[in-house]
């Protein structure tokens, strides 16, 4: 190169574009190396190249529509699935909660209890309450999943969403919780191993009890898979094909399917699928109905593992597939989901001290403003409605509609509370009286009194009604 080029590439023109394409080239290099390393941090993946993964393109645009509830507007219409045995109950107390403080309308049967919609209510509209409106709003209860007329109660807009566990576990919790050992005579030390050892014999002896949980495909059965595709001649290859045309069925109808072994992920994920507030999605694990630690499942040989999975292809299938399909969905959400997922642990950690505290006399903690949630307080009254049993909030539920169905309305003044201690009756409850004293505690009752406008500010818990103006004094009222 001549002295003349060298002196012209030294110009100041020259050595600014130069640096210009420098600073360019790192930016990118550094925006490379993060989205690698963030992809990499997300448990669940097995490092899989981007040609096998094609779901995390397109994923910038998909964060930012998802980063908050002040970006989007919050949905109401729900359909969630509840799966038994599958941690279920946890997820329809949170729905429950939030469809209760916003005075949705629940689908829910007209005179049994919290499963009177198991297996085909859906398809009875006598059995039904009628909606308080024009639609129902959210369908939370046991029932198989049946598309069809969920549409026609909920409307087109909603979303679909349910819930899936890990087969052997949520074979281990049924047997105890459902009792078959009892039902199919098992003798043996071990009654699980004595099953798994031929799960197709004592399966045929369930089936004599047509009130008995099908021990066989039962999350497949609740999501509306008929055992009556399968015969006993059926070769593999067949099931196969049946198994993928409804895995295949079912991925194109739900929104999302969310997993018991990753509950918080899965909250977080439905969160922003509604686009919620993340104390919205919340949760305090009041008690248990998982009886999987009832057997000792960490001896059971490897062989008779294979024989359950072998025997119970369609879950484990089912499983497989959608455990996937959830963890492509948080690739997609990226490392705002992350963050957001760690914030959700934080608050969760606090509640739960606070409201397993005696958290009436202690301050409020206030949760600031994030990206994933507004400003909120954890209170009392905050406390009360997590804690609340998901029978208390079925019966709670079902007395608003039929207090609405009969159109009662207005206040109920001082001189008409109870003063001989049976607060649990009416004017304050409609037909749901027994009920709700039976599932829920008096503090309960009080809140969703005052809830439903029955109560001045004054009433508007156990503590208050205690100590009512009485003619300028204040009287204990000997409530129960």
């Amino acid at each position: 190169m001549t002295t003349a080029r060298i002196q012209k590439c030294s110009t100041p023109v020259f050595k600014v574009a130069v640096a210009i394409f420098c600073l360019g080239l790192s930016l990118c290099l550094q925006f490379m190396m993060r989205a690698s390393v963030e992809e990499s941090s997300l448990p669940g993946q097995k490092g899989a190249s981007d040609t096998s993964r094609p779901w995390v393109r397109g994923s910038i645009s998909f964060q930012r529509s998802h980063h908050g509830p002040n970006t989007c507007n919050s949905k109401t219409k729900l359909a969630f699935i509840n799966v038994h045995k599958a941690s279920s109950g946890t997820i329809m107390q949170v729905i429950q909660r939030f469809g209760y403080l916003r005075k949705l309308s629940f689908v829910q049967h007209i005179s049994k209890d919290v499963n009177g919609l198991y297996p085909d209510g859906l398809s009875k509209h006598e059995i039904l309450m009628p909606p308080q409106g024009e639609n129902y709003d959210i369908l939370t209860y046991h029932t198989v999943y049946d598309r069809p007329n969920i549409v026609r109660l909920l409307t087109p807009d909603a979303k679909f969403v349910t819930i899936l566990r890990e087969p052997f576990k949520h074979f281990a919790s049924a047997f105890a919780f459902y009792g078959y050992n009892k039902t199919i005579n098992v003798t043996a030390p071990n009654q699980l191993e004595e099953f798994l050892e031929n799960p197709g014999f004592y399966d045929n002896l369930t089936k004599r009890s047509p009130m008995l949980f099908p021990a066989k495909k039962p999350m497949a059965v609740d999501l509306g898979f008929s055992s009556d595709l399968f015969s006993p001649s059926l070769q593999m290859n067949k099931i196969g094909h049946i198994t993928r045309k409804f895995i295949d069925k079912l991925s194109h109808e739900f929104d999302l399917v969310m997993m018991a072994e990753h509950i918080d992920e899965s909250l977080v994920l439905l969160r922003r699928l509604m686009c919620w507030d993340l104390k919205d999605i919340l949760y305090y694990k009041y008690s248990s109905n998982d009886h999987s630690s009832d057997y000792d499942t960490s001896n059971i040989s490897q062989r008779l593992r294979d024989n359950h999975e072998k025997w119970d292809a369609v879950d484990y299938a089912l499983y497989k597939y959608f455990n996937e399909t959830m963890w492509k969905k948080i690739s997609i959400e990226g490392k705002s989901f992350v963050e957001e997922l760690a914030h959700f642990r934080d608050v969760e950690l606090k509640l739960r001290v606070h409201c397993s505290s005696e958290y009436s006399a202690l301050e409020p903690i206030v949760i600031s403003e994030t990206p994933w949630n507004s400003a909120f307080k954890i209170d009392s009254e905050y406390c009360t409605w997590l804690t609340t049993s998901h029978l208390c909030y079925y019966y709670l539920i079902k007395d608003r509609n039929r207090r609405y169905q009969a159109g009662s309305k207005g206040l109920i003044g001082n001189d008409t509370v109870s003063r001989d201690g049976v607060f649990f009756s009416p004017p304050y409850c409609s037909t749901e009286c027994d009920k709700i004293k039976q599932e829920c505690s008096l503090h309960e009752y009080v809140q969703h009194c005052y809830q439903e406008g029955l109560l001045r500010k004054s009433q508007s818990s156990s503590q208050k009604i205690k100590f009512l103006s009485v003619e300028g004094e204040f009287e204990a009222l000997p409530l129960e």
